[in-house]
């Protein structure tokens, strides 16, 4: 087969019955159109299922030089795919462990080619034709489930099948149900998330633990403690499930419960295989991950009618984060339970600065009058009447803390701690308050017992990392 520009020629062996013509289609459009070969090779493995084409397209992909490029890549979205992908990679190339571990060669590209222009129109040309043969918004009757389930897949990731994907989510199968959740999982909207919630408690356990999944890809923090209950709570194929949904998560916090949930059931046999396999495929995804080391600050931090709240500033990353990735550890243990929200600062922010004892006053106050045009908003080193009250209180600096009766201070005004930076420029400090007046992460956890565990914070993503930094105002890493 010679693959034209900008026909669909090389489309047509691509889904022949004979495997032989199909693997030999895959080869010509590996060698010609390498981007789309790429598209295919990335839907192909989606689910690592250990079939004849994923085989055939990992083999591929490592002749090329590809694979260990293309689970980096993955590894920079989606580390729970990417442990998988290596995880079954290693299964059909044993040379791949060492290649995830070298640096790339010099020269490499990635990736290697884009797409033929073409080609790609002939494509975009065919997917118009094809969407408008789908059915609108119900699945023709007498349609088996198992093509119910493989539209389902397919209806994730275009717009004109969202009314559709909106029926097989609810579909009487449990098998559709799965896929349809499971096609949401690249890129979950968020309008979904109401949606993956509901099917969280699906009676199905597949479509459960998919969907518990689906909400921690988004960045639900609140699937944690679900996953750890259905563990806890389920047996038999519904436990394999979940166990399996913590590896596929690449939430490496999964890891540190599975290895206790192993000591304390030895006798279960297919979960302890299940286990294993999950570890694996998360210990892949943190070997994976590159991620980028940033600054936490703890701005406060105080227990309150039996909850313990943290107001954490993670800088360079703000609201880009997701609850989930804020994470309050015990000692070596996860908190499960906790909620993460990002809260943003009022728009008519009045600011009280105090200093520590003994600080040159007058040096913060020089500074802060050559920065304050860049502020919009009130602020005083004096504790003076302010209508209204201060919004916030900035502790600047070791030892700085609002004396009882200040003055503006109300039960509203949000104190926080700010270290001063070693030679105390204040610079610095103000940059950090740039941040702070566009929000903060506010982390509520019940309250930990005396004399426990120390109870630290971290920031784990596949852009972002940061900590472990201690739960108390003022500690930063």
């Amino acid at each position: 087969m010679v693959v034209q520009p900008g026909t669909l020629d090389w489309i047509v062996p691509l889904f022949a019955r004979e495997e032989s013509i199909r693997l030999g289609g895959l080869r010509e459009l590996s060698e010609r159109c390498p981007g789309s070969f790429l598209g295919w090779a990335r839907a192909a493995l989606r689910t690592c299922h250990n079939t004849p084409e994923a085989r055939q397209v990992v083999s591929m992909l490592a002749t090329r030089g590809w694979l260990a490029s293309l689970i980096r890549e993955a590894a920079g979205t989606d580390p729970g795919w990417a442990g998988a992908l290596a995880q079954f990679g290693q299964t059909v190339y044993p040379g791949l462990e060492r290649e995830l571990t070298s640096p790339e060669p010099a020269g490499h590209t990635w990736p290697p080619h884009a797409q033929d222009p073409a080609s790609l129109a002939a494509v975009l040309d065919l997917l118009i034709k094809l969407q408008h043969m789908l059915p609108p918004s119900e699945p023709p009757p007498g349609m088996a489930a198992q093509a119910r389930a493989r539209l389902a897949l397919g209806c994730g990731g275009m717009f004109r099948g969202r009314r559709l994907l909106d029926t097989l989510l609810r579909d009487e199968d449990p098998r559709v149900r799965a896929n349809a959740v499971e096609a949401l999982w690249f890129d979950p909207p968020r309008e979904y998330i109401p949606v993956l919630r509901e099917l969280s408690r699906d009676p199905a356990h597949r479509v459960a633990a998919n969907a518990l999944v689906g909400l921690l890809l988004a960045g639900e923090e609140e699937a944690l403690a679900m996953l750890v209950d259905m563990v806890e709570r389920s047996e038999g194929v519904a436990r394999l499930a979940a166990i399996w949904a913590m590896g596929r998560t690449g939430d490496t916090r999964f890891h540190a419960y599975l290895k206790q949930w192993r000591l304390r059931n030895r006798n279960e046999t297919a979960a302890l295989r299940g286990s294993l396999a999950a570890m694996v495929r998360l210990r892949q995804a943190e070997a994976l991950c590159r991620s980028r080391n940033i600054k936490l600050t703890i701005l406060a931090a105080a227990a309150s009618s039996g909850e313990f709240l943290i107001h954490a500033l993670p800088h360079g990353a703000g609201s880009e984060l997701r609850g989930a990735c804020l994470q309050p550890w015990l000692g070596e243990t996860p908190v499960w339970n906790y909620r993460a929200v990002w809260e943003a600062a009022p728009p008519d922010c009045r600011l009280l600065f105090i200093l520590p004892p003994g600080a040159a006053r007058q040096e913060w106050e020089q500074h802060w009058s050559q920065v304050q045009g860049a502020f919009s908003c009130a602020a005083a080193f004096d504790p003076g009447g302010v209508d209204g009250g201060w919004t916030h209180a900035l502790c600047l600096g070791e030892g700085a803390a609002p004396a009882p009766g200040l003055p503006g201070l109300t039960p509203e005004t949000r104190v926080f701690h700010l270290p001063a930076p070693r030679g105390g420029d204040p610079a610095v400090v103000f940059d950090a308050l740039r941040e702070v007046l566009r929000g903060v992460w506010a982390v509520r956890l019940p309250e930990p017992a005396p004399g426990g565990p120390a109870l630290t914070l971290r920031i784990a993503s596949p852009q972002w990392s940061a900590g472990p930094v201690a739960a108390s105002a003022g500690a930063s890493a």
